[in-house]
């Protein structure tokens, strides 16, 4: 089975920390959100809200080991293969999960020299940000050391708080949601649960201060970081249970890490409209990284690609966590709040924060009206004819000599988008030949190949930077784009990129049509 891992992290040139990294927060006040789109249709708490809210106790990681509950060695394989759960759900987390050492990351030479950059240490108040996902039953203690639980990540941090619950969860389902047990069976929920540390979240973020001091950019996309997740549950149940599984995991995480990068830059800038001290206006982590962090020869790659739309010197906003989401279902709401805030943001060196939180609210707001629409139990109603007529659309686009605002892939990050959007596409596709009892046929065979060598043209390079003693990956996007003052030039690899997408739509239009 083709896996969506594919190298994933080499694309994003994350270390093997990316796993154990989750967000960490500005020590500001609680400000609430606004309305969670991921919220259960038939209600209007946040589906998350026992995580935060304090209602409901943590009893430990430990409470669900007994052999008899979640802490067998050997699973239990005399149920169905329809079984949920195989009793040794405690020993896989423990013994693969790498959630499990995200305590103990804490304790790196990596995190050890950012406290150092930043001043901080355990026993300073904003060292609760490093805690809040990193360890989240802990708290800093001012007096002493730190605690670090050295759980790390355990079962309650994404199955809620489990003081009512863990004796009626077994029993009545319904019971144990309402008290607090968080339902990961719904997959929007899933999402914006993974994407409350992986992403960020109003009072959880990693800004422009702690990933200059080392913390790893945040990359994230729910189906490539499921599919490397070592699973404790029954995922081949899932499969069987919803058609085309992995493009609604697509699609939730597409909406739900959305939702929760528009939450945080709703929060940024409502803090400066309140004279927050912990402000900080603008806030670069929000823009493209490498719109700073590139080469100063001339003409520079940044200038020969030309400025879509934008005055020289103006940064472009990250386009990671929107090329997707602004295409999905009919589009239109969304797409038109997402271009206002972007040309706010992209407007001035000092945007306006108070149109920029009421762009993000408005997007937020579209996110939440698509959401409702697309709600099908647990899962999505979106199908790979969707997403095959959005990769088609996709395909289609181009700029002209400058790469433009309507190019679909004017950037090494909209270009991984598309690459994991085809990866979850065809893997939809594959399951669902698995399911019916077919095999692969020469050309399911191909695609995976072509889709394969997408992945190729996206890899960093770091090879001429080393020679130049320059850190690894430093201005690495310069090898997607190229510069030899032509951007349509067929030879760069964006251009190659685009020519083998457009190779290979007419064999996946197969496949919806």
């Amino acid at each position: 089975m083709y896996r969506i891992i594919a190298s994933f992290a080499v694309l994003a040139g994350l270390s093997a920390a990316v796993w154990m990294v989750c967000r960490a927060a500005l020590a500001a006040p609680p400000i609430p959100a606004a309305a969670t789109i991921v919220a259960d249709t038939a209600a209007s708490s946040d589906p998350l809200a026992s995580l935060h809210d304090g209602k409901y106790q943590f009893t430990g990681t430990l409470s669900c080991s007994a052999a008899a509950c979640h802490g067998s060695v050997v699973p239990d394989n005399r149920a169905s293969q329809y079984r949920t759960i195989a009793r040794n759900e405690y020993y896989v987390w423990f013994d693969q999960d790498p959630h499990t050492r995200a305590g103990v990351t804490l304790y790196s030479a990596r995190t050890e020299g950012i406290l150092e950059r930043l001043g901080w240490t355990r026993t300073h108040e904003k060292y609760q940000v490093c805690l809040d996902c990193h360890s989240p039953t802990a708290k800093v203690d001012a007096d002493s050391t730190s605690f670090v639980s050295l759980e790390g990540v355990g079962c309650e941090s994404c199955h809620g708080p489990a003081e009512q619950w863990r004796g009626e969860h077994y029993r009545n389902r319904s019971t144990a949601l309402s008290h607090g047990m968080i339902d990961t069976k719904k997959l929007l929920v899933r999402g914006r649960l993974c994407a409350d540390c992986h992403v960020g979240s109003p009072n959880r973020e990693v800004n422009h201060d702690l990933i200059a001091a080392g913390h790893p950019m945040l990359k994230f996309e729910l189906s490539a970081y499921m599919d490397m997740l070592p699973k404790h549950w029954n995922d081949a149940a899932e499969r069987r249970q919803h058609q085309d599984f992995e493009v609604q995991l697509w699609a939730a995480g597409q909406i739900a890490s959305a939702d929760a990068a528009l939450s945080v830059l709703e929060v940024r800038a409502k803090r400066v409209s309140e004279n927050s001290p912990d402000a900080v206006w603008p806030e670069f982590a929000e823009y493209d990284c490498y719109a700073c962090h590139h080469g100063l020869t001339a003409p520079s790659w940044r200038q020969t690609r030309g400025f879509a739309g934008r005055a020289p010197g103006m940064t472009p906003w990250g386009s990671w966590y929107f090329s997707m989401a602004e295409r999905l279902g009919d589009g239109a709401e969304l797409n038109s709040a997402l271009t206002n805030l972007r040309a706010v943001m992209q407007a001035s060196t000092q945007p306006d924060h108070a149109a920029i939180s009421q762009h993000a609210t408005a997007a937020r707001q579209a996110l939440a009206t698509w959401m409702t629409s697309a709600a099908s139990g647990d899962g999505l109603n979106v199908h790979r004819n969707d997403v095959g007529q959005l990769l088609s659309a996709i395909a289609a686009e181009k700029g002209g000599d400058e790469i433009e605002a309507s190019d679909a892939v004017q950037n090494w990050d909209v270009a991984t988008q598309v690459y994991l959007t085809l990866v979850a596409l065809n893997q939809a596709h594959l399951n669902e030949l698995e399911k019916a009892g077919k095999n692969p046929a020469a050309a399911d065979q191909d695609l995976t190949k072509a889709i394969a060598a997408l992945r190729d043209l996206l890899e960093f390079s770091a090879e001429s930077d080393k020679q130049d003693g320059k850190p690894e990956w430093y201005d690495s996007p310069k090898d997607f784009t190229g510069t030899t003052g032509n951007p349509t030039d067929s030879s760069l690899p964006r251009e190659s990129f685009r020519t083998q997408l457009l190779q290979m739509m007419p064999r996946l239009q197969e496949r919806w049509e």
